[in-house]
């Protein structure tokens, strides 16, 4: 759950490093500058000066996250989040049991504010992260991740009408792929689904081997 009331409100963006540079970097940018203007925060650097601070003492490989909390911007780096061994094994998912509401607009920006309970729910129960649904029994995404499912020739992912973040992934594919339907899917579909995939900056894709029922 978001706390919208929040007095500490902050945003972040994590980026993917590759190579010392930082992956779609401006991208990144435009979406937290939207999301400043929209939740009223100031963010005290300007594109070139976040890009320079940003842009030092990178590691090969690895993430870079900028966070905006309180007025000011702070940045850290560090190791990759996944390993090879976590591509090869794909997640297994199952579905969350508390609904997300349709009417909380934070989830739609990287705020401080998330609360991965339950995540921490599912990994306990040997799952790597859980399902969203609305209210409505609409699936939305997972706690760190878009979703997509393909059947067939069609590519399917959740409506950004659905409480969802506006991947910087998401949309790399979308633009990408020819067969792309936004939509509101009930969780049922998934089960008639030919593969199943997540997307986030620091994955990139990775494959969904299997999904559960509710915790």
């Amino acid at each position: 759950m978001l706390a919208s009331s929040d007095k500490n409100l902050g945003l972040f963006e994590t980026l993917k490093v590759t190579n010392s540079k930082p992956v779609f970097f401006q991208e990144h940018w435009d979406r937290f500058a939207h999301s400043c203007s929209t939740l009223g925060l100031h963010c005290p650097l300007s594109y070139s000066e976040l890009e320079a601070q940003c842009t030092q003492n990178l590691p090969t490989e690895g993430f870079l996250k900028y966070t905006l909390l309180n007025n000011k911007l702070t940045i850290e780096t560090g190791p990759p989040r996944y390993t090879p061994a976590d591509f090869k094994r794909g997640f297994r998912l199952t579905f969350s049991n508390t609904p997300r509401p349709t009417t909380d607009r934070l989830y739609k920006f990287k705020t401080t504010c998330y609360d991965f309970t339950e995540r921490h729910k599912a990994q306990q129960a040997g799952f790597d992260d859980c399902i969203f649904l609305t209210p409505e029994g609409y699936i939305t995404e997972t706690s760190i991740a878009n979703i997509f499912f393909r059947i067939g020739k069609t590519l399917y992912t959740p409506s950004l009408d659905c409480p969802i973040l506006p991947g910087i992934i998401r949309a790399k594919i979308i633009e990408r792929e020819e067969n792309v339907v936004e939509g509101l899917f009930k969780r049922e579909i998934l089960l008639d689904a030919d593969e199943i995939f997540l997307t986030n900056s620091l994955m990139g894709a990775m494959e969904v081997r299997e999904v559960k029922s509710v915790i």
